[in-house]
């Protein structure tokens, strides 16, 4: 993690959604809409839309 975090750090990458100016105005929507996509089948586990809102929030916060 320290590795990745220094990584980040030299390439300039944000540390959160909210960096790139990402809100959590649609924090429900996003979840719904991602256990409905397609991609969802490839994740080892499966999650509902409480669980995707939850990460999202989490990616839009910089909660690592």
């Amino acid at each position: 993690m320290t590795w990745v975090l220094a990584l980040r750090a030299e390439l300039n990458i944000p540390h959160s959604l909210a960096d790139i100016g990402i809100t959590l105005e649609d924090v429900v929507l996003v979840g719904k809409m991602a256990v409905k996509d397609a991609a969802a089948g490839g994740n080892p586990i499966t999650l509902t839309d409480a669980e995707y809102s939850l990460l999202f929030r989490d990616a839009v916060k910089g909660v690592l």
